[in-house]
């Protein structure tokens, strides 16, 4: 009886699952629902005497990169959204949190040597 009342707990609580309401992909952004990590990177550098760098992680998703970017363009509302010519929707964050949406067939995006699946619509880049 308690290992189901812990369950019912975890359950709706959401913290078992990993659905909590606080995680965030660079602390800004929603998870896109079905997206599967492809690879993460951290880039170090200096400018001038300073540490500088930043971490960037890769997501893909079979859904059309239109979904994918309207789903962001709702739900960020810390972030502003920039749109290209080239199927590339940005959003960016307060500091220094940047969301890319890029359509996984096109080329130019970072890949950590780790490709999208051919069923997969859509490249997410997030840094920060």
């Amino acid at each position: 009886m308690r290992q189901a009342s812990t369950i019912v707990s975890c359950l709706l609580i959401g913290f078992c699952l990993g659905l909590g309401s606080e995680e965030r992909w660079a602390g800004l952004f929603a998870p896109y629902h079905g997206a599967r990590k492809l690879c993460e990177q951290s880039v170090e550098a200096t400018a001038g005497n300073e540490p500088a760098g930043f971490t960037w992680t890769a997501f893909a998703s079979t859904d059309a990169p239109e979904k994918v970017s309207a789903f962001y363009a709702k739900n960020t509302s810390a972030a502003k959204v920039e749109k290209s010519q080239h199927g590339l929707t940005q959003l960016r964050g307060p500091k220094y949190q940047v969301l890319s949406v890029m359509v996984a067939a096109r080329e130019g995006y970072p890949t950590c040597g780790v490709k999208p699946a051919a069923t997969d619509r859509t490249v997410i880049i997030v840094s920060y």
